[in-house]
């Protein structure tokens, strides 16, 4: 800001929509500082009076003027036009002092918003939950807040993983039907965790998923000299890290279902 500062009064950026596009990269920049500061920029600004009854020489006058249309559009700066002015001065001296000139240069200034800082720094670090519930105490509105999320990550997994999103229902039973199967999804994705929680495992769904789906199953094409070709469709052996899933779970793999089909 000291910098900015600086250029601007030095004149060397003028127009204030440059200007502030420079302020607003500094904030981006540095938005975790910037939200404590209020920073305000105004440009600066020509103007001049001529009285009516004054005989003010039409060479003044209209250097005053093409001064006042550069000043208007930002084509120089303020220190160029006081220069400017200083020579004019200089050169109708007796015209120039009955002239009402104002020429007020350009303010860039920040202020640290104390309210709000003290405010921020008071709740800097801590998990702020809130909630119009007054019959829970801290412990059950965490556990509420924690389902919460778990319920919401668990839907966005049934949206996302399975590439079922979007689905446009034109009909309220089907509705009822996605919103009953994602439910009953979500309740069979909870009691896998609880299960494997009881159990001292900590594996998200995603990650339990993951190990689960490199479990294929295999499909083994047999053709026979008469013709007709055997399908069968059996599961592989799994790995360790299926075979712990597996047991916690309490699922016997053993007794995955082959198929046998003759085509």
């Amino acid at each position: 800001m000291k910098k900015l500062h600086r250029t601007v009064m030095e004149g060397r950026r003028i127009n204030p929509v440059d200007v502030e596009r420079r302020i607003g990269r500094l904030k981006e920049r540095h938005s975790g500082v910037a939200q404590y500061y209020l920073v305000e920029f105004n440009p600066y600004q020509f103007s001049f009076h001529i009285p009516g009854n004054a005989n003010i020489s039409k060479r003044l006058v209209n250097s005053l003027i093409s001064r006042k249309s550069k000043a208007d559009k930002y084509e120089c700066s303020h220190k160029k036009i006081e220069t400017e002015l200083e020579k004019l001065q200089s050169k109708y001296h007796e015209d120039y002092s009955k002239i009402s000139i104002i020429l007020t240069p350009p303010s860039l200034e920040w202020e640290l918003e104390d309210d709000r800082r003290d405010k921020l720094v008071n709740t800097d670090g801590n998990y702020i939950i809130k909630t119009n519930r007054k019959d829970l105490c801290d412990e059950e509105i965490w556990k509420m807040y924690i389902m919460l999320a778990r319920v919401e990550k668990a839907f966005r997994n049934f949206k996302s993983d399975p590439g079922l999103r979007p689905n446009y229902h034109q009909l309220e039973q089907r509705v009822d039907a996605h919103v009953f199967i994602t439910v009953l999804a979500y309740h069979l994705l909870h009691a896998i965790e609880y299960i494997l929680t009881s159990k001292g495992c900590k594996l998200s769904w995603r990650t339990v998923k993951r190990i689960v789906s490199s479990h294929d199953y295999t499909t083994i094409t047999l053709p026979t000299t008469s013709g007709p070709v055997i399908h069968i469709r059996k599961p592989g052996i799994p790995e360790q890290v299926h075979l712990e899933l597996y047991e916690k779970l309490e699922v016997d793999y053993k007794k995955l279902e082959t198929r046998k089909i003759i085509a």
